[in-house]
């Protein structure tokens, strides 16, 4: 009698610890990227390049992040974009790719390539799979985007940060 509550109790146990809530949950790799279009009539492409390179000095470069490609003929632009997101108790560096598209009075922003950085250094990157990261980076990936489009629009800096 005693075994068998005690064979039914260890099962209990082992199965509570296999519950779906449990699992770690990957997001599909081609739902890893997060893009936009956005239209600013009246602006032509040479014109939203030249904002967008100097929101990114502001809000990417001078954040840790770096401007990785711009052609302004071709009409793209690609940053590193750096940030974090929470592991539980710790702030974790990340970064991701932001890829900005020009043309007339249109702009695609597309956030792909999703990394975070461990080790002693924290100079290994590696690609974040975990589907509650992912999800916070994209968030701010998303917050990102809509701060360069009301720049965009503007043609003044919006302020992330009041002092």
């Amino acid at each position: 009698m005693k075994r068998s509550i005690l064979l039914l109790l260890l099962s209990v146990m082992l199965w509570s610890c296999a519950s779906p809530g449990m699992k770690w949950e990957s997001i599909p790799e081609d739902k890893r990227a997060t893009s936009v279009i956005y239209e600013i009539p009246g602006v032509g492409g040479d014109a939203l390049f030249q904002r967008t390179v100097n929101w990114m000095n502001t809000a990417v470069v001078k954040k840790g992040g770096r401007i990785v490609q711009a052609d302004k003929i071709g009409g793209s632009l690609s940053a590193k974009v750096m940030t974090t997101y929470n592991n539980m108790f710790v702030e974790v560096p990340a970064s991701y790719t932001m890829r900005v598209n020009f043309k007339d009075g249109k702009v695609r922003v597309t956030c792909y390539d999703f990394e975070d950085y461990w080790g002693e250094y924290q100079k290994r990157a590696r690609p974040v799979e975990d589907a509650d990261f992912l999800r916070q980076l994209m968030k701010k990936a998303n917050e990102k985007k809509e701060a360069l489009f009301a720049y965009l629009k503007s043609g003044s800096p919006v302020a992330e940060e009041e002092w």
